[in-house]
């Protein structure tokens, strides 16, 4: 999973997995980064006209996924749910 924030608040994002996907969108901060960075999809996921919603959690290094969870529906009414929770550091845990 690949997820670029960009100046402006324009967001790419693609995922890998049996498939690659990608979209695009815009990202906001409410109050504060620890509440999350609010996701809205605009467009991609394979036709190009997703819409839909997410919400993307840093981990205290600010560079490194934590959760993501995002819904989205394609042009074509398909459903797509992403749902990632990161491995906790097992370095930190000896």
């Amino acid at each position: 999973m690949l997820v670029i924030l960009k100046e402006g608040g324009k967001a790419d994002l693609t995922f890998y997995a049996d498939l690659q996907l990608a979209a695009q969108g815009i990202w906001s901060i409410d109050k504060s980064l620890e509440e999350g960075i609010n996701l809205k999809i605009t467009g991609g996921v394979v036709s190009g006209n997703a819409t839909g919603t997410g919400k993307l959690f840093l981990r205290k290094d600010g560079k490194s996924i934590d959760k993501l969870n995002i819904k989205a529906t394609s042009a074509d009414g398909s459903n797509v749910t992403v749902d990632f929770v990161a491995d906790k550091d097992s370095s930190k845990e000896n």
